[in-house]
């Protein structure tokens, strides 16, 4: 039977003496964790980007943007074939049908928080902001398909803390290459996605040399720290 004394004691515990043990080392100690993968999110940073568009003091959406490199493409089979137990011969099969179709699409996933009172999609034909790449030369690029998706654990991982449940999540797809077989986007060179609505637009660059080294990668307008998962209390 289970000591509801025992129980007590070390929830007051932790409201008593906060600066003494940190929840999570004792969370380590008192309750089973499991044995956590290797984390190399922060490889990944330069590919995923937070933006936030406001009206004066008014937030108008908020969009997380990861964009799937082949980077990206592989972090996600590695964490993939740890979660299914998939042999070295599976995984490598994975990884080159992954990284086959980024031949053929240039792809974004983006979490989006509208504040939009009428609760639209971006899908919608309606929708208040639009979508598309400008590359080199001024030249612009419009999506094949914008659709709404359930984002799969191994990329809500990849996301880190940004991921919630409050927001809808999107699949937005470019094609990667011309009529002439010829590839948009070079040896990734520098593009930018470009969010634009009929009032304003944001451009959000990706594989910026200027960008690379910046003390915050993911959000280079924020003041705050990068959290750890160890900062967070996960129910």
């Amino acid at each position: 039977m289970f000591n509801k004394n025992y129980l007590a004691l070390l929830v007051s515990s932790l409201f008593l003496f906060p600066s003494c043990i940190k929840y999570y080392k004792l969370a380590n100690t008192e309750f089973h964790q499991g044995q956590a993968h290797n984390d190399n999110r922060k490889a990944l940073e330069d590919a995923k980007k937070k933006i936030a568009i406001y009206d004066e003091f008014s937030t108008k959406a908020i969009f997380d943007i990861m964009y799937l490199s082949d980077a990206v493409k592989t972090e996600y089979v590695n964490k993939h074939a740890e979660k299914k137990g998939l042999d070295l011969n599976a995984k490598n099969g994975l990884l080159s049908k992954e990284l086959e179709q980024n031949k053929f699409w240039t792809t974004f996933y983006v979490l989006a928080d509208l504040r939009d009172r009428r609760k639209t999609s971006l899908n919608d034909k309606n929708s208040p902001w639009s979508f598309y790449l400008l590359l080199k030369n001024a030249a612009t690029l419009q999506p094949i398909t914008i659709k709404e998706i359930d984002v799969e654990p191994e990329y809500q991982y990849l996301f880190g803390s940004r991921f919630t449940t409050f927001q809808r999540y999107y699949e937005i797809k470019f094609p990667a290459k011309d009529l002439n077989n010829n590839l948009y986007i070079n040896n990734n060179e520098p593009f930018e996605l470009v969010i634009s609505g009929a009032h304003k637009e944001t451009h959000v660059k990706f594989n910026d040399p200027m960008q690379a080294n910046a003390a915050n990668k993911y959000n280079v307008n924020s003041k705050g720290k990068i959290l750890s998962d160890e900062d967070f209390y996960w129910l």
